[in-house]
Formats: structure tokens, C-alpha cells, sequence
């Protein structure tokens, strides 16, 4: 009883006010989505140490698998307020908000909801795309950016989300070495990539033909090389790991699970450029 009321506690102060999308419902023609081009909240679909850029769909914070004085940062949805967290980062922030100026031109929305319709007409999704706040999913794009200059890497994200409970899928790219690398060029090819194979998995996923049960020993070796075996800590002690799935183009998708056997609404897809 006490593992459980553990396991309930501690996935209760993850996820916050939200919980996880655990399976899509059955859609008709009568159900609506909308894509988001609002800023991203950091609360609500990030963590609240975390930074957000004003007006635009991205997210800059340390790499879950940092430190900072002892402490773990972590929680695939960590809503922990840790104040002396940003002393260490406040100048690298500082910085990335003058470097990244052409990223808050830039919504991801806009690009999102054109690739989704395109792929809702052509396979006959019946959901219809509409621009409110009233839809019955929304999906909220945006990338999380890295502060940690030894651990760094952009993750496109698509995060969808229906009644409160939410799910994410995120493309990690490890491409720029540090943010004085990223130039918008090479930017904007990438993220066409990475949302393309987000909306992709989004896609079988919604039609039950993503199954993150089916683990694949095979792709865990392989796709380890550029993952790692650990996404980070949850506490000091509970790691969370990248558990590599059977599909039918053997690409590097992973799910998360701690070392207590909690499940977090997460798909990953990476940037297999470097195997």
C-alpha cells in the first residue's frame, strides 16, 4: 500500500493540474481540433524554471540530466519551483534571447496545421481543424531548447492534449553544438523535418497503431549510441530511461519509463544523422 500511495504521490506532483493521455478516443466528423499559436505556457506543458521567450513557441532550460548543487532537476512534466536554479543560467539566458532573435518570428503553429491537414485529408481523419479554444483536442508546438553546454540539443515538440490530460512527442536533434551555432537556415530545415515525423507518429498513434508496449532489443542497442541509456532524474535516486519500440522503419522511437515503472506521456524520436 505504501509503494502505491508513492507511485500516486509522486506522479501527482509531476504532472501538476494535467495527467496523461494515455489512449486517443474514437473520433467522428463531429470532433474538432486546434493547433496553438499562442505563447508557450512553462507551467502547464514545460517547468516553471524553465524560460520562456515572450510571444513565441519556445521553452530554454538545463538539460534534465544537469545538476545543480545536489539537486536533480527532472520530471518529464516537473512543476517543482526551484529558485536558485537560474543562478547558474541567467547570463546564458540572457545571451540566448539576443542570439535567437529569428526564432520569435517564427510559428510553429502555422506550419503544423498545414502539414496536419494535409495528412488528415489525404489518409480521411475525420477531424476537422478549426481556430478556437473550445476544440475538442488541441495541439501545442513549440521547442525546448538546452542551456547546458555539455549537454546540449533542441527538442521539437508536439504536444497534444484533450480534457486536462496531455501527451507529448518530441524530435531531439543534436546538430548545433552550443546556441552560438544555431543559424536560421539550418534551423528551419530541421524543424521541417522533425515536425514532419512528429505529425507522422501523432498520426498512427491517434489511430492506435502506435504500440509502445512492443519493445525492440535490437533498435535499444542501436539507438542508445545517440539517446543514451538515461533521459535524467525524477528525486535523487529514480532514473528515467529511454525505452526503444518495435515499428516498421526501425527508426530511433523511444518511450520513458522510471526505475519505479511509472510511464510518462512521452514519445521520442531522434535525429539518427550521427549512427
Amino acid at each position: 500500500m505504501l509503494k502505491i500511495l508513492t507511485i500516486l504521490s509522486l506522479t501527482s506532483m509531476l504532472l501538476g493540474c494535467t495527467g496523461p493521455l494515455k489512449k486517443y478516443p474514437s473520433f467522428t466528423t463531429q470532433n474538432t481540433i486546434s493547433i496553438s499559436s499562442e505563447e508557450v505556457n512553462k507551467v502547464r506543458y514545460g517547468r516553471v524554471i524553465d524560460k520562456s521567450i515572450p510571444n513565441a513557441q519556445i521553452l530554454i532550460g538545463q538539460s534534465p540530466l544537469q545538476t545543480n548543487s545536489g539537486v536533480v532537476i527532472g520530471g518529464p512534466l516537473d512543476g517543482l519551483i526551484i529558485a536558485e536554479f537560474f543562478s547558474n543560467i541567467s547570463r546564458t539566458n540572457n545571451k540566448t534571447n539576443n542570439q535567437l532573435d529569428f526564432l520569435k518570428t517564427l510559428k510553429f503553429s502555422s506550419t503544423v496545421e498545414e502539414k496536419i491537414r494535409q495528412q488528415f485529408s489525404e489518409k480521411d481523419i475525420p477531424l476537422k481543424v478549426i481556430d478556437s479554444q473550445n476544440a475538442d483536442m488541441k495541439i501545442i508546438p513549440f521547442v525546448f531548447i538546452s542551456s547546458s553546454t555539455n549537454d546540449f540539443f533542441l527538442d521539437f515538440t508536439l504536444t497534444t492534449e484533450i480534457k486536462n490530460k496531455v501527451k507529448f512527442y518530441r524530435y531531439r536533434d543534436r546538430s548545433f553544438t552550443e546556441m552560438k551555432n544555431i543559424n536560421k537556415e539550418k534551423f528551419l530545415k530541421i524543424s521541417d523535418n522533425a515536425f514532419n515525423q512528429l505529425i507522422d507518429i501523432f498520426i498512427l498513434d491517434l489511430n492506435n497503431h502506435l504500440d509502445i508496449k512492443k519493445l525492440d532489443t535490437a533498435l535499444q542497442s542501436k539507438c542508445e549510441k545517440i539517446s543514451g541509456k538515461s533521459w535524467g532524474k525524477v528525486g535523487t535516486f529514480n532514473k528515467v530511461s529511454f525505452h526503444f519500440i518495435h515499428n516498421d522503419q526501425d527508426r530511433c522511437i523511444a518511450t520513458l519509463k522510471d526505475s519505479v515503472g511509472i510511464e510518462y506521456p512521452q514519445v521520442y524520436i531522434f535525429n539518427e544523422g550521427k549512427l
